[in-house]
């Protein structure tokens, strides 16, 4: 048995199972991606919705994993925010960077 069963509540819809226990597989893939990512954008750092558009998704795959790496330390908050066009609420939103990008 695989650990997907971290990735859903307790009391989750079948689909959402469906959904972890497709999605274990490549974590680490996914997780990779994003600390890369961090890394080339440098300083200017990154939001999630520019990482979505990036990656070309709308779902929540790479900010789980990107708040998995926070959690680890190597994605930080840059103390930065940043409004969105396609954000149509005109909220700020966190600019993460890779850890060694932190002044």
């Amino acid at each position: 048995m695989d650990e997907s069963f971290k990735l859903y509540r307790k009391h989750a819809q079948p689909t959402s199972i469906m959904a972890a226990e497709a999605i274990y597989p490549h974590l680490s893939i996914f997780h990779n991606r994003i600390i890369d990512y961090a890394r080339e954008v440098g300083m200017s750092g990154f939001t999630d919705i520019e990482m979505n558009e990036h990656f070309g998704t709308i779902k929540s795959t790479y900010r789980a994993r990107r708040s998995e790496a926070t959690r680890e330390g190597i994605i930080v908050n840059s103390g930065v925010t940043r409004k969105h066009h396609t954000d149509t609420y005109g909220r700020e939103h966190t600019v993460w960077i890779h850890k060694d990008y932190k002044p």
